[in-house]
């Protein structure tokens, strides 16, 4: 179990600093010790194994990173887990969004509102999961949609906007509503400013399910 443990850590940094074909190595070293001792852990680390192939995947290869998420969707025993399901449509969200198919990335963001795994998970992640879909609706330029949902995330989670630790949440917020009525987002010299002064606002974190800076960055 210790060697597991190892293992999952030793992918996890590689992965962290950038090192995704070791981290695919290590990976395929955590299945073969999965087999060892018949199987004692398997079931135990086989969701782990998955994600070691999914966030190295994501980045070398998308499509490959979807196929193996569908692949999990078909698992009973990963699917059984409510965080573990929620982990397969909340990826197949973002990887779809950075494959520029925003259609099939606000429908995995909607079957993640029906998920058992959603509506008992912690209120600060379903924010964030509110923050993504603000910002796949902003790219399927769903107008109407996207005023309503601004309206709803300030109303739901005003708490959590309140707070100082969500400040760049609270700023994004501002910004997406800003861009929705700008004619030419470039141009705006003032929307422009605030995202720079965004972008210089802390550093990128792991709990974005979109990443902030890279998408403002795209648009400026």
């Amino acid at each position: 179990d210790t060697k597991l443990q190892m293992l999952v850590f030793i992918v996890n940094t590689l992965f962290k600093t950038d090192k995704l074909n070791e981290s695919l190595k290590y990976t395929e070293k955590l299945k073969s010790a999965m087999e060892e001792f018949h199987r004692l852990h398997f079931d135990k680390y086989l969701f782990f194994y998955y994600n070691s192939l999914v966030i190295n995947y994501s980045r070398l290869d998308r499509n490959k990173a979807i196929e193996i998420l569908n692949e999990m969707k078909t698992n009973e025993k990963i699917c059984a887990n409510n965080f573990y399901e929620l982990f397969i449509y909340l990826n197949l969200a973002v990887v779809y969004f950075d494959k520029k198919d925003f259609h099939q990335s606000i429908r995995n963001l909607h079957k993640i509102y029906l998920l058992n795994g959603y509506k008992t998970a912690d209120q600060s992640l379903q924010f964030k999961i509110a923050i993504a879909e603000l910002i796949v609706r902003y790219e399927l330029s769903d107008e109407d949609t996207l005023e309503y949902k601004l309206r709803q995330v300030k109303k739901d989670f005003r708490h959590l906007l309140a707070q100082n630790e969500n400040i760049r949440e609270k700023e994004l917020i501002e910004i997406i509503g800003k861009m929705m009525k700008s004619a030419d987002v470039k141009k705006d010299q003032a929307l422009v400013k605030k995202i720079q002064a965004l972008l210089k606002h802390g550093e990128a974190s792991d709990s974005e399910i979109i990443q902030y800076r890279n998408w403002l960055k795209d648009k400026i």
